[in-house]
């Protein structure tokens, strides 16, 4: 597909066509899901992020001001939807093994009512 197809695609989305956007999600889900697996931990976590994507990208298509830029528009949306899921996941802990939350537990100053 070349640029022109695309940009009449999103022009066509933009517009309120259903077909034009699930054609423009064939076109880029897959291209979309590599981009967010090369800046993702997993396969899960690139599409749920390939998930979320193109749910931001439905809802806000209105605001592309051309059919052009909806490539470069698309990518950004992945971008930063990765940025926000590797935030969250650094807020998380995760532990290897049991051990190592029991001695990560047993090292911590326990805090009694009274204290």
């Amino acid at each position: 597909m070349n640029k022109s197809d695309v940009a009449a695609l999103a022009e066509r989305a933009k517009g309120g066509d259903k077909s034009a956007f699930d054609n423009l999600y064939y076109e880029f889900g897959g291209k979309v899901f590599y981009f967010a697996r090369q800046n993702l931990a997993s396969d899960e976590a690139a599409e749920d992020v390939v998930s979320e994507v193109f749910i931001a990208a439905l809802e806000n298509i209105s605001t592309l001001r051309r059919g052009e830029s909806f490539v470069g528009w698309l990518y950004t949306i992945c971008y930063n939807k990765c940025i926000r899921y590797n935030k969250a996941e650094q807020k998380n802990e995760y532990f290897e093994s049991t051990e190592q939350l029991d001695e990560l537990m047993l090292n911590d100053p326990v805090m009694l009512p009274d204290d």
